[in-house]
């Protein structure tokens, strides 16, 4: 669904859920079951329709055999959907003896609420806590209960506050939701993963499903959306009747203030040390516990007037924290007299005891084991880079830097150092390239990042030189308006955004392919660039012929979109191989680059009609043999 439809759908379903609350409801049930609908009617409809066929046509059994077997995939196809396999939560496991004191607080507050048993308590990496309801066997029924809470977010909050947050969890699966809201809140999460896994798999009942799913989650995703955002109010309320308004309160402005600390400060430190060491350092938890725990006032005083700031957008399931706090009747005053309070013991310590240093050494042994290969493929990137980068710094100063160069360097430095370190690379490269698409998107976006509004000259200038990058610059702009608080030129982007990527979408789509309705044009390539290509493609001896036409686009026309069509050789005394071609063509797009976006046919089978146009095309053969 486009979001722009998107936004309007929910904005309008909101006010029906004001206005007619239980008529919103019945709604949301009717496309709640929908979707389990299509799925039984996928599968039991096609088992009837083939029952039938059989006993009405003459010689069923063989017109069954010969003609109907296809129809046999729509239940299997169905159930597929319906068995999805969930997989469990990452993280460590623990048990009642680990932690005592942390599964009685557990368990007094699901009394409390009236949640359904924790099946598994399970701590991880993440500054946050959930609660997963995974279907164990089918997307209806059979739920496991897992309790997914953070370590760093226990080891940056005191016993009370984290106390809130448990009770706000275990509130999405208790009767503050009722067993409506409940059920939905499952749901929502159990399509989500369906699209996921559907979308994803390569078997070949996938496209039987793929269109469905895609027109209906993002539709039942509208539907429940207002639902699942009044949740988190609920839950909100629950969390102040068990754990008090002042421990909820400064819970979800420590929440927000910490987590964004860990995000922009603590991980671009850890990351920056792959350029010291091939391993993973070791201590890295440690050290991330006395960090959340630092509770540096100053820091927290300059990010807190922006956080109170922000607004609930369209599509954020949860409401900005101006709007929890007023919800539960916590003042943005109290909000920074908070971020003074002490933190005499953390709640990680309070629960989990001896066994703290325990966890924390099992997580960093866990991160360092998934973390090896990726910081040693990193430590070698930045090496080789730092080497080209200073190559690359000598030649600019000698001022012998040509424009390919030149945008190498800068991107390299944004990949090492970042975006806003790259700023005087970027500067140097449109200084001298103006019209550079890339460096102009790149050095707007550096500048915003820095609150600097002269970005979105950048930026713009890139639309000019890239249409196709349109989307992008659109969000960019709104997202900094939005920051500097004009909510009025932040919706006249998003809407620019919006039309923009329809524009994108449709490019995409014609895109994808060639089609013998296409009209195909005289590739417009220098003959310097027709010599590259044809030096490549007689590398590769199994090609006989070779053709390179230009496909008629109406998105983006300044973007060619090629088409390079083969003519393979095929030996009199060897059969044809489907797979032995398809392996010639493969070799083809990873060895050969062409000059631009596009797509590689064989003159043979369904692209025969298709390659023989294309080879009618003047100046269109690039190799014959």
């Amino acid at each position: 669904m486009h979001p722009e439809r998107f936004d309007a759908l929910i904005a309008r379903l909101e006010r029906q859920a004001r206005d007619h609350p239980a008529a919103y409801r019945w709604r949301v049930g009717i496309v709640a079951l929908a979707g389990f609908a299509y799925l039984w009617f996928l599968g039991l409809g096609s088992i009837a329709l083939i029952i039938t066929l059989v006993l009405v046509v003459p010689a069923s059994l063989w017109f069954a055999l010969k003609f109907l077997w296809p129809l046999l995939l729509l239940p299997f196809a169905a159930l597929r959907a319906m068995w999805v396999k969930f997989p469990r939560p990452p993280g460590r496991e623990l048990r009642r003896e680990d932690a005592p004191h942390l599964f009685r607080e557990i368990e007094e507050l699901r009394r409390a609420l009236g949640a359904p048993r924790i099946h598994r308590v399970v701590v991880n990496s993440a500054f946050n806590a959930s609660m997963i309801q995974r279907p164990r066997v089918s997307v209806l029924w059979w739920y496991e209960n897992s309790l997914v809470l953070g370590l760093p977010l226990m080891a940056g909050l005191p016993r009370a506050q984290f106390r809130a947050i448990l009770a706000h969890e275990l509130a999405h699966a208790s009767r503050y939701h009722g067993r409506f809201g409940s059920w939905i809140y499952r749901l929502r999460t159990t399509w989500d993963s369906v699209l996921s896994y559907v979308t994803e798999e390569r078997h070949w009942t996938r496209v039987l499903l793929d269109v469905f799913l895609k027109h209906y989650v993002p539709y039942f995703d509208a539907y429940s959306f207002v639902l699942i955002r009044n949740h988190e109010l609920e839950a909100d309320r629950a969390a102040v009747e068990l754990a008090g308004r002042d421990a909820h309160g400064q819970a979800l402005v420590a929440l927000e203030v910490i987590s964004g600390l860990v995000d922009e400060v603590f991980d671009p430190l850890v990351r920056a040390r792959a350029e010291q060491s091939p391993e993973p350092p070791t201590g890295v938890f440690h050290h991330l516990i006395g960090f959340v725990q630092a509770r540096p006032v100053v820091e927290w005083r300059a990010r807190l007037p922006k956080l109170l700031r922000s607004k609930t957008r369209p599509g954020d399931t949860h409401p900005a924290l101006r709007e929890r706090l007023s919800a539960v009747g916590y003042a943005p005053g109290e909000a920074e007299r908070s971020l003074e309070s002490e933190m005499k013991e953390s709640a990680a310590r309070y629960y989990l005891g001896a066994g703290l240093e325990r966890l924390v050494d099992g997580l960093e042994a866990d991160w360092r084991s998934g973390m090896a290969e990726p910081w040693r493929n990193r430590h070698e990137f930045v090496r080789r880079s730092r080497i080209v980068i200073a190559e690359l710094s000598q030649q600019a100063d000698s001022g012998t830097l040509r424009e390919e160069a030149a945008w190498r360097r800068a991107n390299l430095t944004a990949q090492v150092d970042g975006l806003v370190a790259a700023i005087p690379a970027l500067r140097y490269l449109v200084e001298r390239s103006p019209d550079h698409a890339a460096g102009n998107f790149m050095l707007g976006q550096a500048l915003l990042q820095q609150g600097d509004r002269t970005g979105v000259e950048y930026l713009e200038r890139a639309i000019q030189r890239d249409p196709s990058c349109a989307p992008q610059v659109s969000y960019l702009i709104a997202a900094f308006h939005e920051s500097q608080g004009n909510d009025e030129q932040a919706k006249r982007f998003r809407h620019h955004g919006y039309e923009a990527n329809k524009i994108a979408a449709a490019a995409e789509q014609e895109r994808r392919g060639v089609d013998p309705s296409d009209r195909f044009l005289t590739p417009d390539v220098t003959s310097e660039v027709r010599a590259q290509l044809r030096e490549k493609l007689l590398t590769v001896s199994e090609i006989q012929r070779a053709y390179l036409a230009r496909k008629d686009v109406e998105y983006y026309p300044e973007r060619p979109y090629y088409v390079l069509a083969l003519v393979l050789r095929q030996p009199w005394y060897r059969l044809r191989s489907r797979a032995r071609d398809r392996a010639v063509v493969n070799r083809v797009a990873h060895e050969v680059p062409l000059p631009g976006q596009g797509y590689i046919i064989q003159i043979y089978g369904r692209h025969a009609k298709l390659g023989r146009t294309i080879g009618r095309l003047p100046g269109s053969e690039i190799l014959r043999r």
